[in-house]
């Protein structure tokens, strides 16, 4: 009976914070592209020893960790200049020492400590989202989150890849790296999907070129400036076009850690930008 009611309790504390996650991510899913600017952190990893069982506290296991932070990404993507920007290995050094840090029982409080911790520090990032995931947890069974869905027609462009030359170390600007781009572009697409006409619409072949032409173009020192650029010619290029979002990421960084990536996504509007 008791090894009953430790199960119950162990899969409270495991099983709420993902409902919860899943709901937040729900109403979260209604908002269309508010967000805004954001510097992204994708795939950290790091060794910790958090949890409530005797075993996690001695052992450890491996957490991963996505980030956002949300700030106005317009100043550095003109300016090109890192002092207007955030560095992520500032961010990714934060996530490191907290979890790499002593251990707690509850991953929201692990989680609360990186996010309060970024937000102290920087005072232009507004807001800031952290997810941590435990892969190795008691639990018998698969698990898997809701995706968001988001409203409007688009246009999207997924995993496009380049190799460019942007970045503020040397090597970056002689020996580029690969660059990988994903691009939505919000505009009304029923009359096209009356017509089936081209003229109608907008070429994906024409927004690909476009970040094509800045990836490969002259080198700059931030992603900011990089994404910015490629957002204000799609929008400046097609007036029929009334927002776009552009994500850009950075896979093989100077950081002594394994990731998925680092980047930024920015979001820029007719009427407002352009």
């Amino acid at each position: 009976m008791k090894r009953m009611i430790k199960l119950m309790v162990f899969s409270l504390i495991i099983f709420v914070p993902l409902i919860f996650g899943i709901l937040q991510q729900k109403m979260e899913a209604d908002c269309i592209i508010s967000k805004g600017d954001k510097l992204i952190l994708r795939g950290l990893m790091f060794h910790g020893y958090h949890g409530v069982l005797p075993e996690e506290k001695t052992l450890g296991q491996k957490f991963v960790i996505d980030m956002d932070a949300w700030f106005d990404l317009r100043e550095p993507g003109k300016s090109d200049n890192i002092n207007d920007s955030v560095s992520y290995v500032d961010l990714y050094n934060i996530a490191k020492d907290v979890v790499e840090g002593p251990g707690y029982n509850l991953l929201e409080t692990v989680a609360h400590l990186i996010a309060t911790e970024t937000l102290e520090r920087f005072s232009r990032i507004s807001t800031v989202r952290v997810k941590l995931g435990k892969p190795h947890v008691s639990i018998q069974g698969p698990m898997e989150a809701d995706g968001m869905i988001l409203k409007g027609d688009k246009l999207i462009l997924r995993g496009l890849m380049f190799q460019g030359y942007h970045g503020v170390l040397p090597e970056e600007k002689t020996l580029g790296q690969k660059f990988v781009i994903d691009i939505d572009a919000w505009v009304d697409l029923r009359e096209a999907g009356k017509s089936d006409n081209i003229n109608d619409s907008v070429s994906y072949v024409d927004i690909y070129n476009i970040a094509k032409d800045v990836l490969e173009g002259p080198g700059y020192n931030l992603l900011e400036s990089v994404t910015h650029l490629i957002a204000t010619k799609t929008l400046q290029r097609f007036s029929q076009i009334s927002a776009v979002r552009v994500k850009l990421g950075k896979p093989h960084v100077s950081i002594q850690g394994p990731l998925d990536y680092l980047g930024v996504e920015i979001f820029r509007f007719r009427g407002v930008d352009v």
